[in-house]
């Protein structure tokens, strides 16, 4: 009864020192929680992230050839049936047209490809509805 006594007046006579070491100790236990679960979180990322390159992907890229030389559909076409052991591949295009909207002019990337490139990247749609065809 003594020890608890005395603990009572002593908190009593320390309130403020009472309150801050208790938000100290909350604080403490959450931040230590957020940075596993951001640590956790971020590994799953990397991981995921390393999964969709893959071990066996070449990419060709020829983005400073001049238009004549540029890679097309049929060189897509002979590397799929040309070099052995290509299992799957898929092309990518990128353009950067100006858009305006509202008056105002804005510079945007537009990225297409062909169905194939979720397999070659093993992409998992989450949402959403994919088209088998291609036009041109």
């Amino acid at each position: 009864m003594e020890i608890l006594r005395n603990s009572g007046q002593a908190l009593v006579r320390n309130w403020g020192r009472a309150v801050l070491t208790s938000l100290s100790m909350v604080v403490g236990t959450a931040s230590l929680v957020l940075v596993v679960v951001v640590g956790i979180s971020g590994r799953a990322y990397t991981l995921e992230q390393i999964r969709g390159v893959g071990t066996n992907l070449v990419s060709i890229s020829n983005e400073g050839a001049p238009p004549a030389d540029a890679l097309n559909f049929d060189d897509l076409e002979a590397i799929r049936k040309d070099i052995p052991g290509v299992q799957s591949s898929a092309a990518v295009v990128v353009a950067r047209p100006s858009v305006t909207m509202d008056g105002f002019t804005h510079r945007v990337t537009l990225i297409g490809t062909s169905p194939e490139y979720q397999t070659v990247r093993n992409i998992q749609v989450v949402r959403g509805e994919g088209s088998s065809t291609r036009t041109t």
